[in-house]
């Protein structure tokens, strides 16, 4: 029974998002909401695939995997997967010769070395180093798809960037615990519709705040040269989604809540900035 109950919530929560994606975006082509759906499921999967192919190549995690031995090595490794995924996103735009992407892309690099560099010379533990790194390479795929795809569009509006975050946000989120649950499925791990629920819910959320965040940032301060707008843009996007994850590592549940607060407030502050939604 308890089952059950668990593929019932699930279809509940599939149903909630997508009837938002369409209801709110009921402008936008069906084709392209789900175009956007396959990029992020294909992001989803491209990080899943990193790690399931230790397995694959018989290749010893406890050596190279950040999660289980964060070391320059295992680091180094990973920095070098994720740049492969973002220069992939990049040809697929054929933004190869874009000065606003190409300047992204190196502001991502050089922070995801900086943060392998966490765990020898800040004097981190490798388990908040694993966790830094895997959260800013994770909205760094988030934000460069909807950054490539804005630059490579003839025609667009101010918030055009921060529209396309939204979506790309809420399609991530889906398809990462969508293809989470499948996982733990077939592990045997145990399943509970209270932990749907705050994944499906609360994680989601802050997945979209932190991305939008990213896009805002870009979209307001005008004023501030592009390489100090990109940088403090990161930052911001990266800090709520590496507070969130770090609450959870430390059970800390009242940090939980304000996140979870400030994202449904939020919600609503960035939702009233997009201009395509109240156009014809």
């Amino acid at each position: 029974m308890s089952y059950l109950w668990i593929i019932i919530t699930l279809i509940i929560l599939i149903r909630f998002w997508t009837w938002i994606l369409n209801q709110v975006f009921s402008h936008i082509q069906n084709v392209k909401k789900w175009q956007l759906f396959l990029w992020w499921a294909l992001l989803v999967l491209s990080l899943f695939l990193y790690e399931w192919a230790f397995s694959f190549f018989w290749i010893d995690k406890s050596l190279y995997y950040i999660r289980e031995n964060f070391s320059f090595w295992s680091a180094s490794l990973f920095i070098f997967y994720g740049v492969l995924i973002l220069l992939w996103i990049m040809l697929v735009f054929h933004n190869w010769k874009n000065k606003n992407i190409l300047l992204q892309c190196g502001i991502m690099i050089f922070s995801l070395l900086l943060l392998a560099l966490g765990w020898e010379f800040w004097w981190l533990s490798a388990i908040v180093c694993y966790y830094l790194l895997a959260v800013f390479t994770e909205e760094s795929f988030k934000f460069s798809v909807s950054n490539n795809k804005v630059e490579s569009l003839e025609k667009k509006e101010v918030s055009t960037l921060l529209l396309l975050s939204l979506l790309m946000g809420l399609s991530f989120s889906i398809s990462e615990n969508l293809l989470a649950f499948i996982t733990q499925l077939f592990q045997g791990w145990e399943l509970s519709v209270s932990m749907l629920f705050w994944r499906w819910l609360i994680a989601s959320l802050i997945h979209c705040v932190a991305t939008w965040t990213i896009a805002l940032v870009l979209m307001k301060m005008k004023k501030w040269g592009l390489l100090l707008r990109y940088f403090v843009a990161l930052l911001l996007g990266f800090s709520i989604h590496i507070v969130y994850n770090l609450s959870l590592v430390y059970n800390s549940p009242l940090i939980v809540v304000c996140l979870a607060v400030f994202a449904f407030i939020a919600l609503t502050y960035l939702v009233f900035h997009i201009d395509e939604l109240y156009m014809k």
